[in-house]
């Protein structure tokens, strides 16, 4: 029979503890042998609803949900997040999955993270100030997403697999001091080894202002080893015309027509470094009317 501990503060604060018994039996490879170990299951629930001041005309929210169970037993130990909700500052999360300790140095991973639909206008708003002083000087009504997902070991030879998705569906930007507006999507994903090989995909990053247009695809491999290698292709469209009217009669800079550029590369970066171009592919296209 289990113990059931529960507990309720006027701050919006509320825990529960589940305690329990547990009894693991399993079967070793030879034959005959059993598994018999006890241990101790903590079940885990909690609230938490808080709006804590970080200015004093300004309030972050910070608001969780876990339902998670807790075992422990001699062969290590074992964190079981069924689900953990919660808006950290603005950012709405979601995560569960499984973290089991192996022995001493290290853990077995299993677990997913997710953010959806982001408000990127809000952290702009609230935070960006504290990057660059002219934050307040722009604007977006754009959402952000990211999966992350975790799984694998994790000890001082290796890591969890890693895999990330980044989206950023069709929104508009805006620069309020020149009424300038703006589009933007991006699409990347990113994959991380065990053995620490980080991978990214450009699946889509397009931006679109007045006067100039660029747009990004590829992939690139090994991002952090000694010989990445780069298969991208970029493609930009500038009008002079349009960039005119942004730049100050007083500068005496005059210029017309339209400019189409296009990129497309294949090589590693030893390639450049070495100046190895023969084994590589680069082709630029360059219109101008």
């Amino acid at each position: 029979m289990g113990r059931k501990l529960c507990t309720r503060t006027q701050q919006g604060i509320f825990a529960a503890l589940d305690l329990d018994s547990l009894k693991i039996r399993g079967a070793l490879e030879k034959k005959g042998e059993s598994l018999s170990v006890k241990g101790s299951r903590i079940g885990l629930g909690a609230f938490l609803d808080l709006d804590l001041p970080r200015r004093p005309e300004i309030r972050v929210p910070l608001r969780i949900a876990l339902d998670a169970d807790y075992f422990k037993n001699t062969l290590g130990s074992r964190l079981k997040i069924r689900s953990l909700d919660g808006n950290l500052a603005h950012v709405p999360l979601h995560a569960g999955g499984d973290i089991n300790s192996l022995g001493r140095d290290s853990t077995r991973v299993d677990a997913q993270i997710q953010i959806k639909d982001c408000p990127l206008d809000t952290l702009l708003g609230e935070y960006g100030v504290e990057f660059f002083a002219k934050a307040s000087d722009f604007g977006t009504n754009g959402r952000a997403s990211l999966d992350l997902k975790a799984k694998g070991v994790l000890s001082g030879e290796s890591y969890p697999e890693i895999d990330a998705c980044f989206r950023s569906a069709p929104s508009r930007v805006y620069y309020y001091p020149m009424d300038f507006r703006g589009r933007l999507v991006a699409d990347l994903d990113a994959s991380l080894s065990s053995s620490g090989k980080l991978d990214l995909d450009v699946r889509e990053f397009d931006t679109v202002f007045p006067g100039l247009s660029f747009s990004l695809g590829g992939n690139v491999s090994d991002l952090l080893g000694k010989d990445t290698h780069m298969d991208i292709r970029s493609d930009a469209g500038i009008s002079l015309d349009t960039l005119m009217k942004w730049i100050p009669d007083n500068l005496g800079i005059d210029a017309s027509g339209y400019v189409e550029t296009s990129i497309i590369a294949d090589a590693y970066r030893s390639n450049l470094t070495k100046y190895d171009f023969e084994k590589a592919f680069f082709q630029a296209d360059i219109n101008a009317g």
